[in-house]
């Protein structure tokens, strides 16, 4: 019978004190190295594209940070659940960095520049909201 049994969740099992520091201290670093500002004129006037993929880059970093500063601080305070959403946004974050990155490798191999540039934009400026004309990723493409 559904709902006829009490489970005890014994949250010691579940949270990890060395794991926790550790992950303070990565979290403490990841805010430390944020950029504050990109300069727009260190970047080749020749095309956009190195600016829109650092700034992409930039975005998921500062996204990650915060996911991460707020995991642990659900964490901390044993609300599980809502600690298991953030940690997923870590690892849907990290896998549109990951994503990223084979993007860049691509285009370096075969220099579509189109393909590069409408991947760029639809995760800079793509929404499921259709606030944009431009669609933004889902996720799951990513993992």
């Amino acid at each position: 019978m559904l709902g006829s049994q009490t489970t005890i969740i014994d949250f010691q099992y579940l949270s990890d004190p060395e794991k926790l520091q550790v992950a303070k201290v990565r979290a403490a670093s990841i805010r430390k190295s944020l950029p504050k500002q990109v300069y727009a004129g260190s970047f080749t006037l020749e095309s956009k594209l190195p600016w829109k993929a650092m700034m992409f880059r930039e975005m998921l970093v500062h996204r990650f940070s915060d996911f991460l500063d707020a995991a642990i601080l659900l964490y901390e305070s044993e609300h599980l659940i809502p600690a298991f959403a953030v940690t997923r946004c870590l690892i849907e974050t990290t896998a549109m960095m990951y994503w990223l990155r084979i993007k860049v490798k691509e285009f370096d191999k075969n220099h579509d520049v189109a393909a590069f540039d409408d991947f760029l934009i639809k995760g800079l400026m793509g929404d499921k909201l259709g606030v944009t004309e431009i669609s933004s990723y889902n996720i799951l493409t990513a993992i």
